[in-house]
């Protein structure tokens, strides 16, 4: 799975992709979504949760919190803070659910960015991150 941020270059940026074409990566993000929004754990990131490869040292931690914010970038060292609440995880769970149970090459998930100062995030089952 990979993990790239998208500053500029398309109508979508800010964005930060998350994609890959095994099948397994995709359930362990939706995994990881329920884990936050049941409250099992507090904090996942995608290095830990699949070996994310990074692009330029960006990496995704995703946080269980008390209001939603981010994703974030924190200082210096490509680490982008995504901190929901418990409602807002099992939220991005079920936009994860399609892809992780049976996506085609091709499918992809748009998960925030209502605004044009808001990083999105896009999740797409590819192996370059097309949507």
């Amino acid at each position: 799975m990979n993990v790239e941020f998208l500053a500029s270059g398309s109508p979508d940026c800010p964005l930060i992709r998350i994609f890959g074409e095994r099948q397994i990566e995709h359930k362990r993000l939706f995994e990881a979504a329920c884990l936050l929004s049941n409250g099992v754990k507090e904090t996942i990131t995608t290095a830990e949760l699949f070996g994310a490869q990074a692009f330029e040292n960006c990496h995704l931690v995703m946080k269980l919190g008390d209001a939603d914010s981010g994703p974030v970038r924190s200082s210096g060292d490509g680490a982008f803070i995504w901190s929901l609440t418990r409602n807002s995880w099992s939220k991005v769970a079920e936009l994860i659910k399609p892809i992780a149970e049976r996506a085609e090459v091709g499918s992809y998930q748009w998960i925030g960015g209502e605004n044009d100062e808001e990083i999105s995030i896009l999740i797409s089952y590819s192996s370059d991150g097309q949507w």
